[in-house]
């Protein structure tokens, strides 16, 4: 559990498009056995640590004739930012893959910074 002291506490939130593997016919679409992709999203202002962060798929666009098979991942999560990954394997296909992220995490108390 990550336990907040009184520090002021940001959240922010975004979609990424993770890959569009569809018009290309990329790996994703087109390849079989184990896939990988991966994204930096970079946070638009950095939180004073590592923040939680969590991912949750909002479109998959995938094929109807394989099992959807799909791990997704949040990886080097910084102060500034974080990597997301999606894993597919097998036959799976999927054309397109969207996802919603949030992160929580404290802030620098702006009383504390300041220049001499």
């Amino acid at each position: 559990m990550k336990r907040f002291s009184s520090t002021p506490i940001g959240v922010e939130d975004g979609f990424v498009l993770l890959f569009d593997h569809f018009e290309a016919e990329t790996e994703m679409w087109s390849g079989t056995g184990e896939r990988t992709v991966e994204k930096k999203v970079f946070f638009s202002e950095s939180f004073e640590d590592a923040p939680s962060v969590t991912v949750s798929p909002t479109l998959i666009d995938a094929h109807n004739a394989a099992y959807l098979r799909l791990n997704l991942r949040v990886e080097a999560v910084a102060a500034d930012g974080f990597t997301i990954a999606a894993d597919i394997w097998e036959d799976t296909r999927i054309a397109r893959l969207g996802l919603r992220w949030q992160a929580i995490g404290t802030l620098g108390d702006p009383e504390e910074t300041w220049d001499v």
